[in-house]
Formats: structure tokens, sequence, C-alpha cells
């Protein structure tokens, strides 16, 4: 077998390789508020700091609450007001921005009575973003049999 040497030649192609991929812009990094949702936080800051992109920061309050475990949620028994479930919400993301040092300008949103999936997925559709960065919510055991996995 003769191996042939020389100057990589340009491809067939007539693609113009400078847009091949869209410039980001908008990254959208989603939370339950729980400690391994927060993970997600520092590596979407990062990757928008690296593309000079804008973040949001979602939470998905839900309204069936016996449905999910996720700290967006309040069972009905208790009292549940999605208005003020959103702002405590709200505040919570706050704190939990302050704590990890995220200093760019984050915008904190919140989606009333959706599914977290469903939520997630309208807000993609509505806003476009071009990435979403997000961790694992942590269930084990029958947490994952009750529950299921998103």
């Amino acid at each position: 077998m003769e191996i042939k040497t020389g100057v990589a030649r340009e491809p067939k192609s007539k693609i113009d390789r400078k847009h091949i991929m869209k410039d980001v812009t908008r990254i959208l990094v989603t939370t339950d508020l729980s400690a391994n949702s927060q993970v997600a936080l520092p590596w979407a800051d990062a990757l928008a700091d690296k593309l000079n992109a804008e973040m949001t920061f979602l939470c998905v309050i839900n309204p069936h609450p016996f449905t999910g475990l996720d700290n967006c949620t309040m069972p009905h028994a208790m009292g549940f007001n999605v208005e003020e479930t959103e702002v405590e919400a709200q505040k919570k993301m706050k704190k939990i921005l302050a704590l990890q040092s995220i200093d760019r300008e984050v915008e904190v949103r919140t989606i009333r009575n959706a599914i977290p999936h469903e939520g997630i997925l309208r807000m993609i559709k509505v806003v476009e973003y071009d990435y979403v960065v997000m961790a694992t919510h942590g269930y084990t055991g029958m947490e994952v049999v009750l529950l299921g996995s998103v």
C-alpha cells in the first residue's frame, strides 16, 4: 500500500465554513432549586462567558404537586398558592446566583402551571434558545420507580 503525502486539498463542496455554526446568543439554564440542579449553573455561566451569550435561569412551577418532588412545588393540601410559590422561587433563584458568584446579568424566569419538561420546551420555542444547560434532579431508588425521570 502506497501512502501519499502532500498538501491537504479544500473539500469539494462549496459550503462556506464561516456559516456552518450559528452564532450562540441565548443560553437557558434550568433548575428545580435542588442542590443537584445547581451544578448546571457554573457550566452555563462558563459557556455564556466563552460565547458572549445572554443567560436565562428558569424554574417551572408544577401545578400537579404529587407527580413530582421538585423544590418548585408545594402540595395543594398545604395551601398551595401559585403567586406566592413563584415569588419564593424567584427569591431562591436570585440567592443561588449570588451564592454561585455569577457576576453577569442573568434573566430570572419562572413558568407557572406547567409540568417541568413541557414548560422548558415551551420556553425554548418562544424565546428560541441556542443551548439548554440542565443537571439531574437527583432522584434515586423508589423515587425513580414511582416518578420516572425526565
